[in-house]
């Protein structure tokens, strides 16, 4: 489990202060059996509509992540063949602290299938 919550404000005028972050909860599940893992991880921003001046809020999206992961060696090479799945349930998605949150959202739904050597 994890989270952050800031709130910032100017000193002198008590306004927000621009791009900070909204609150976030997530939470991850690991698990391994034998030459086999699998993670799952979910992560919420909050919205967050407390904004400065010419600034526009954002919504709240939830991201889901999956990773599934055989592990096997070859003489002295440990190898890594895996499959990860990021934003599962393609939510749009921006981030609050990004300057270009407007034209750029983070990426939909992705996949990623690949193998890694380590010797």
């Amino acid at each position: 489990m994890r989270g952050d919550y800031v709130r910032a404000k100017n000193s002198d005028t008590g306004e927000p202060l621009p791009r900070i972050t909204p609150m976030r909860l997530g939470a991850g599940l690991d698990y391994q059996l034998g030459k086999f893992s699998a993670m799952l991880d979910v992560a919420h921003s909050f919205k967050q509509d407390r904004v400065a001046a010419n600034e526009l809020p954002t919504s709240s999206y939830t991201l889901t992540n999956v990773m599934l992961n055989y592990r096997f060696k070859t003489q002295s090479v440990n190898w890594d063949a895996y499959i990860k799945g990021n934003n599962l349930f393609n939510q749009e998605a921006r981030a609050h602290t990004s300057f270009l949150k407007e034209l750029a959202p983070l990426p939909g739904r992705g996949f990623l299938m690949g193998v890694r050597a380590n010797f």
